[in-house]
């Protein structure tokens, strides 16, 4: 299998996955793994109620039901590619 046929077989599955996010309360783009862990990290001590300087901003962020900037443009490049 070539290179270019694993990254469509993951593009479509991903697009199809893409189909549940309205199921999540909350989406990580995974672009930079310092970012996606910084993210994860405030969502969890959020829902914990463990609050921290800034923390659940960050948490806002990533909610699907007011998705940010950030998280539109991942989702509008699936929709496009």
């Amino acid at each position: 299998m070539t290179d270019e046929t694993v990254i469509e077989r993951r593009l479509a599955q991903a697009r199809g996955e893409l189909k549940f996010l309205k199921k999540y309360e909350y989406a990580i783009v995974n672009d930079d793994l310092e970012t996606a862990t910084m993210e994860m990290r405030a969502i969890v001590l959020t829902k914990r109620n463990e609050l921290e300087d800034g923390l659940s901003e960050l948490a806002v962020s990533c909610s699907t039901a007011k998705p940010s900037e950030r998280l539109k443009a991942a989702l509008a490049s699936f929709e496009s590619a």
